[in-house]
């Protein structure tokens, strides 16, 4: 009974390791900008940071925004005409950082370079 539940198990878990695996792509990152917005409130200017990405993948070129938030920031430390790693899903494109984990963005628009 106990080889049986292992072997399920086991299973399970290489199933659940193979469904996890994302798939990149290689890009180029093309540009990267920051822009800010500002709304007064009360009196009081309240600000937003935004980084947008650019990224040619193939004959594709995505432009993409990360906001800037208190505790999670963007990625500023990609170099321009370097490769990139990327993942698409639904409307976001996910770049891979150098330690190995994602910036999120959300994809603005898209165009195909002739």
């Amino acid at each position: 009974m106990r080889t049986k539940l292992a072997g399920v198990i086991l299973l399970f878990s290489v199933l659940g390791a193979n469904a996890a695996q994302k798939t990149y792509v290689t890009g180029t990152l093309v540009n990267i900008e920051s822009s800010h917005d500002s709304t007064t409130y009360k009196g009081t200017s309240i600000g937003s940071y935004y980084q947008d990405y650019t990224v040619q993948v193939g004959d594709r070129v995505y432009t993409a925004w990360c906001e800037e938030k208190l505790f999670h920031g963007c990625d500023i430390n990609f170099v321009l005409g370097a490769p990139v790693k990327v993942r698409f899903e639904k409307s976001s494109m996910f770049l891979l950082r150098a330690n190995g984990k994602e910036q999120k963005t959300n994809i603005e628009k898209q165009r195909i370079v002739q």
